[in-house]
């Protein structure tokens, strides 16, 4: 009985030690990191803002350095609520150009469109903010602003995407508006021809009606043009003209006027001379044969006007559209004007100080690529394209530094020298371009490292390659900024 109750005692023992042993293990088991949807891979090289002050009520037009436009209307700004804000708000804006800025930033370049996976290149991306007393404000949806960015991409094949961070994706948002600055001059309100020419409608010929009497008298063929394409036009003068004297047809006028009338089928007929003036109100009449004819030409004609108002309306649409296209706003054109010759003088200050490579990149900004915008944020002037390329080859790397000491890397990224994109790889193997000049770069302990794109060519990868070591490029603590780094990669 004894060795039972010993043994039940050691079963017990053995049992709270395994339960003490499982939790201990759970307070040593890792935790899953929650990977923020926007992502800087190093802090301090992240994208800079750049902060400006908009006085809400007013509203204002910003000019970026690179020569961006952003325009914000008056009563741009609204709170949580939907209410207007006023006084001043604070504005947070920095565009993204290059693939070392996408990848800084930290900003998923990939997009997911029924099942199927795309890498975005870009034409043009920017994130604003908007702030009052330190909190977030939100786009007045009846004033919104516009965002327009300076880009050497012309390509009409992007669209347009907004960065939807709480579902964490990105959503299509239709296309911008393509702007060639060269074509801009100060006469920006300059008179287009105006093929609309005022049509006016045919008047349905009438028959006589009643007792009231009928004259005759001659019509100016120029004034009344849809009176003149009838023969043996007359007038029945309006029940109302009470004043009608038979004696009057007798009279000689000196003037005679024809007038159109409140009512579109009447006219007002004005007879004077030195002694007298009389006008009565009439209707134009034909009797007989000449009604019949009028009655086809009446038909004829109102198909034609049909027609031509049916075109002159087309053309209206289409100049208007082409002048939203072709022409800012008016009341904007000015402003963009200055923000081309920013460019300009930008430009001219970089050619004194820095080398013809730079001057060429600088010549292609003349396009501004405009939209207006419902949601403060991440837009993106993309053209996603599978991830799939041709003539590519995948490659196990191995990477090591300058001592050939193994490296281990996060966030490890390929740069096509032809493509405004990256692609990003989590497994084992890259995916680099046969037809191409790569770049290869990395994190490794929170430092920037890369292999630039004449290194790389050295290095002679083909099609046969399965394996390849990379002596990476670590930068020193000091220089692990967003400006060494683009300087370093752009170079």
């Amino acid at each position: 009985m004894k060795v039972k109750n010993i043994l039940l005692v050691l079963l017990a023992i053995i049992l709270i030690a395994l339960i003490i042993s499982k939790c201990n293990c759970r307070k040593h088991e890792p935790r899953l990191k929650n990977i923020a949807f926007i992502n800087p891979p190093i802090k301090s090289a992240d994208v800079p803002f750049t902060s400006y002050t908009v006085e809400a009520a007013i509203g204002d037009t910003i000019i970026y350095n690179s020569g961006s436009v952003l325009i914000f209307p008056s009563n741009a700004f609204a709170d949580r609520k939907g209410n207007i804000v006023t006084g001043k708000v604070d504005i947070k804006y920095r565009e993204f150009t290059t693939p070392i800025d996408f990848y800084l930033s930290g900003i998923p370049m990939d997009y997911d469109s029924a099942g199927v996976k795309y890498v975005f290149e870009s034409a043009g991306m920017c994130e604003v903010q908007a702030f009052k007393d330190g909190e977030p404000v939100f786009v007045n949806k009846n004033n919104k602003p516009e965002i327009n960015i300076a880009t050497k991409n012309n390509d009409p094949a992007q669209n347009l995407y907004f960065l939807d961070t709480v579902n964490k994706k990105w959503v299509f948002n239709g296309k911008d508006q393509i702007l060639d600055l060269s074509t801009i001059t100060n006469n920006s309100s300059e008179k287009t021809n105006d093929k609309s020419q005022i049509l006016s409608a045919p008047i349905k010929p009438g028959k006589p009606e009643g007792d009231m009497p009928i004259i005759t008298v001659k019509i100016d063929s120029s004034s009344f043009k849809e009176l003149f394409v009838y023969h043996n036009l007359k007038f029945q003068l309006n029940e109302t003209a009470n004043n009608f004297n038979a004696k009057d047809a007798n009279e000689e006028w000196s003037n005679f006027e024809l007038k159109k009338g409140k009512n579109k089928n009447l006219y007002n007929i004005h007879f004077s001379n030195k002694k007298k003036s009389v006008v009565y109100l009439a209707r134009p009449v034909l009797e007989g044969i000449d009604y019949d004819k009028a009655i086809e030409e009446y038909k004829r004609l109102k198909t034609d006007y049909e027609k031509q108002i049916k075109v002159a309306e087309e053309f209206r649409k289409e100049q208007s559209m082409k002048n939203q296209i072709e022409n800012l706003e008016i009341e904007n054109a000015n402003k963009k004007i200055l923000a081309l010759n920013k460019i300009i003088n930008a430009k001219n200050k970089i050619i004194e100080k820095e080398n013809q490579r730079v001057k060429e990149a600088t010549d292609a900004l003349v396009y501004l690529r405009s939209f207006t915008f419902s949601n403060f944020g991440v837009w993106n002037c993309d053209r996603p394209f599978p991830r799939t390329f041709q003539n590519t080859v995948n490659i196990l790397p191995h990477f090591v530094d300058a001592k050939k000491n193994p490296l281990t890397f996060d966030n490890k990224v390929v740069f096509y020298k032809a493509l405004n994109g990256l692609l990003s790889f989590n497994n084992d193997s890259l995916t680099l371009s046969l037809n191409d000049e790569n770049m290869i770069i990395g994190v490794q302990n929170g430092r920037f490292a890369y292999i630039d794109y004449g290194e790389y060519k050295k290095l002679g990868v083909t099609s046969k390659t399965t394996e390849q070591n990379f002596k990476m490029n670590i930068v020193a603590d000091a220089n692990n900024n967003y400006q060494f780094i683009k300087r370093l990669v752009m170079q």
